[in-house]
């Protein structure tokens, strides 16, 4: 490569990683890739994804971010979830964070007992017998006819 195109190369680097530095940074506040792409000037969503695709570092430093965008989002639910639902807090918010943190106490659990009466080798030997008198079925009947022209 001649002086120009090395220096225009290294320019090119330098550039990239200075996106890639602020859509991170973005993408901590935001959480959202649209959003941090606008920030940090970066045309399309597609960019930063062929990035974290092409650059495990990047794709480190995005799970990062995402997980420290996580936290801020549960720091600001839990501060709705403590309110009360006259002071902007939300009923609903609280459960969902119930379910989350303290999921033997608070998910829906939906126990089922008793006897089917079928096991899974009686379903498949209907299934067998029913399959075997399709095939019957079909290899008895005459093939269908054909309409005037095709014949």
């Amino acid at each position: 490569m001649d002086g120009q195109r090395m220096i225009g190369h290294r320019n090119n680097e330098v550039a990239r990683a200075a996106a890639k530095k602020a859509f991170l940074a973005a993408f901590r506040n935001a959480g959202v890739v649209r959003s941090a792409c606008a920030a940090a000037n970066i045309e399309s969503n597609a960019t930063v994804y062929r990035w974290r695709k092409a650059d495990p570092e990047f794709a480190a430093q995005w799970e990062i971010a995402q997980d420290e965008a996580a936290d801020i989002l549960e720091a600001i639910a839990i501060d709705r979830a403590r309110r009360s639902p006259k002071d902007g807090g939300s009923d609903v918010l609280l459960i969902f964070l119930l379910k989350a943190l303290r999921p033997h106490k608070y998910r829906e659990n939906v126990h089922l007992s008793g006897h089917v009466g079928v096991t899974a080798s009686d379903m498949a030997r209907e299934a067998d017998a029913y399959l075997r008198e399709q095939d019957a079925s079909v290899a008895s009947s005459p093939p269908p006819a054909l309409p005037p022209g095709d014949e």
